[in-house]
């Protein structure tokens, strides 16, 4: 699918390093080479809301960065994300989360909002079937992994590789989901 990007970083000194990063990616692309259009929902973003949904609804974002809490937050900002995220013309191809393991770490203590992103997940994957899901961290313990399993494998199926280690993929693919 060629839908945008959608990434969910749990901290905002990472979305904010993260931006920079691609803005320096950019920045080295060769002329006739299109640039990337990120959006990031940090404290550093000059764009309001609304001009970031418009952006979505245009088709004019290729990677959408925000924090959790954007989805499930008690303000006004919660149903229109989600409803845009239902409308937008090029659904999601793609959901990242990035330190994924906070998911277990953190959990309902510090961030709440982290536990129920597989009902995002699941939102996104009504809109497109072949959503991509990676979740991404580089300190993951065994009794994370298996609770990440366990939350995000709805509608998904984890075959292993060559090299032992799992990638979800959609059920279909693969029949029904490992026990």
């Amino acid at each position: 699918s060629s839908g945008p990007v959608l990434i969910i970083s749990p901290l905002i000194s990472l979305r904010d390093d993260q931006r920079m990063k691609w803005e320096e990616y950019n920045q080295t692309l060769n002329p006739g080479i299109s640039h990337l259009r990120c959006r990031f929902l940090t404290s550093t973003n000059p764009r309001s809301d609304d001009d970031v949904i418009h952006d979505l609804m245009q088709g004019d974002v290729d990677v959408l960065c925000c924090s959790p809490d954007l989805f499930f937050d008690v303000n006004i900002r919660r149903p229109a994300w989600l409803e845009c995220f239902q409308s937008m013309p090029r659904p999601f191809s793609a959901l990242m989360i990035d330190e994924a393991h906070v998911i277990g770490d953190w959990g309902a203590s510090i961030i709440p909002a982290f536990q129920l992103l597989p009902t995002i997940k699941n939102q996104l994957l009504i809109r497109n079937p072949e959503l991509r899901l990676l979740l991404l961290s580089a300190t993951i313990s065994v009794e994370e992994e298996k609770e990440l399993i366990k939350l995000f494998r709805e509608g998904m199926v984890l075959p292993p590789l060559v090299d032992g280690t799992y990638a979800i993929v959609k059920e279909e693919q693969f029949g029904p989901a490992l026990p």
